[in-house]
């Protein structure tokens, strides 16, 4: 009897040092989370902290007192991102940085000044000089708004006086003794009228290139003779 009772004994024991072998070794496969540039959790294991927290593991018994977290500010122009890595950052062309910093206050610089850009429609629209050259418009100036920007038309459909049609400004249209068709017309929808009679030159072109190939069809035609 005394020999069941030492042998249950020993299993005992034996179940808790394992026990506590596991515990430990689970314990040392844990670490430090960071899932921002200031938050971090203890105690999180590898599978948890990238796959359920979507952070990074800081790598086992590592704790957030001693790690730095490789999360921080982003600067896209005058915009700030925050809790952006540094490969995140660089391919939105930003600029990192660095690790832990945030963007209470913005670390960016104060956002570049809007100016009229004219676009190739007529239309303006008050934006920053980089995206008014993204635009394909022409910028009015430092200080310049749309309320006052003078942006010209776009050009139109203008008929001459030989019926012949050209892409003007209403302004240069009228300056060219032609007539505007109005926004919007082309010279491939507008009817200027009459087919624009060749001049002299043009009818010479033509008479010779004729000539030309009636002199080859004969040419031909005594050769198989």
């Amino acid at each position: 009897m005394s020999h069941v009772t030492s042998r249950s004994a020993l299993s005992l024991l034996a179940s808790l040092v394992l026990g506590l072998a596991l515990a430990s070794d689970a314990q040392a496969q844990t670490g430090a989370c960071c899932t921002g540039a200031t938050a971090c959790a203890d105690g999180v294991d590898e599978f948890t902290c990238t796959f359920v927290m979507g952070g990074v593991f800081m790598g086992p018994g590592s704790t957030c007192a001693t790690v730095s977290c490789p999360f921080g500010a982003c600067c896209a122009g005058s915009d700030c991102f925050p809790d952006t890595d540094l490969n995140l950052c660089f391919t939105q062309s930003g600029t990192y940085q660095g690790d832990g910093t945030t963007c209470a206050p913005n670390p960016c610089g104060a956002p570049p000044a809007l100016e009229a850009c004219c676009l190739g429609d007529g239309t303006c629209v008050d934006t920053a000089p980089v995206e008014c050259d993204m635009l394909g418009g022409t910028l009015q100036g430092d200080g310049s708004t749309c309320v006052t920007a003078d942006c010209p038309p776009p050009p139109e459909a203008c008929c001459m006086p030989d019926f012949s049609c050209q892409m003007l400004t209403p302004d240069d249209c009228t300056l060219a003794g032609g007539m505007p068709q109005g926004m919007g017309t082309t010279c491939m929808t507008a009817d200027c009228g009459p087919t624009p009679i060749p001049t002299m030159a043009e009818w010479m072109r033509g008479l010779l290139a004729v000539l030309l190939a009636t002199a080859g069809v004969v040419m031909v035609l005594r050769t198989r003779g």
